[in-house]
């Protein structure tokens, strides 16, 4: 999987308009209120983002600028290629956002996550955006997020539509910028704090229906005392190995990385063997930790601690489906 971590995409200047009630309608209230309250409890949601600006994000998009490098868009314009599809929607597409033509308008959905700077202390934004061409609402309404609160909990699987029908800026959806499209949000808000106290955990989201790319997971985690997120992609695995093996980069949600952490370069990449299946998690265990070259900030120690360590990765199209 590609790089993660987007805001909700932002015309210059202001907040896109957003329509709610048909969602709200069509999708209605999750169940799972119960399991909410021993995780994410209602007092968690974000008040409304008043000012949400365009953090780190110079060309206001919706890609942050690391995420940017990451992807291989433009920090300086909203649509790199200049194709006529915005980069922030050919990232949810995971086509290439400088190549003419314009991608054909499809079924996708991703995971992003984002800071918000905030008093006391910073808020994250977690959510899934999906595009649905031929305007299909009844697609998008089909949309689902859930958490899976792994080693802190023991796999706890939580629905998290309700928090975002209670935060001001969980649910959204606008025009794509390609004919015919529709680009919708489901998204929620929590402290920073709270989100340390959590990790390490799963989040997955999309659509029962459609192809792969309609369902997206990101596994969230701390290296020392950073907050961050794995980008992962499937490696070989070795002669006589078994189970499949991931490659993951780690990306803190700090722009510029913690302090200490050194220059844009390097990430801390970790390899993970799967070992089996506990319900709905995927049982992985770190054989390799070190800072390889990725757009990306890692130190050194903290990227060695977790070698040995035992996570447990949601496996989303299962949950989704069931």
């Amino acid at each position: 999987m590609e790089p993660k971590g987007i805001p909700s995409a932002r015309e210059p200047g202001a907040r896109r308009r957003r329509r709610r009630l048909l969602v709200l309608a069509s999708l209605g209230v999750a169940a799972g209120g119960a399991s909410l309250g021993t995780a994410f409890p209602p007092d968690s949601v974000a008040a409304p983002e008043s000012s949400p600006g365009c953090f780190q994000d110079d060309d206001c998009d919706g890609l942050p600028n690391l995420i940017e490098v990451q992807f291989g868009s433009l920090s300086s314009s909203i649509d790199s290629d200049g194709d006529g599809c915005v980069d922030f929607e050919e990232w949810i597409l995971r086509t290439d956002p400088i190549a003419r033509p314009a991608p054909a308008p499809a079924y996708a959905a991703r995971v992003f996550s984002y800071l918000i700077p905030s008093s006391p202390e910073p808020l994250v934004r977690i959510g899934i955006a999906a595009c649905a061409p031929n305007n299909d609402l009844a697609w998008l309404n089909q949309t689902q997020l859930v958490v899976l609160l792994g080693n802190q909990m023991g796999g706890a699987l939580v629905d998290m539509r309700d928090l975002a029908f209670g935060d001001p800026d969980g649910i959204e959806i606008t025009p794509g910028s390609l004919p015919g499209t529709l680009v919708a949000k489901l998204s929620f808000a929590a402290p920073l704090s709270q989100m340390l106290a959590f990790a390490p955990f799963s989040v997955g989201g999309g659509a029962v229906s459609g192809p792969t790319g309609t369902r997206d997971s990101v596994y969230f985690d701390v290296i020392g005392s950073a907050f961050g997120f794995y980008a992962m992609q499937s490696v070989t695995t070795p002669p006589g190995g078994s189970g499949s093996t991931a490659s993951a980069a780690f990306t803190p949600l700090d722009p510029g990385g913690p302090v200490g952490w050194g220059s844009l370069g390097d990430a801390c990449v970790l390899t993970m063997q799967s070992s089996g299946t506990s319900g709905p998690c995927v049982l992985a265990e770190v054989t390799g930790a070190a800072c390889l070259p990725y757009p990306a900030y890692c130190e050194g120690g903290a990227c060695a601690q977790k070698l040995g360590s035992v996570h447990l990765l949601l496996d989303v199209l299962s949950i989704i489906a069931n």
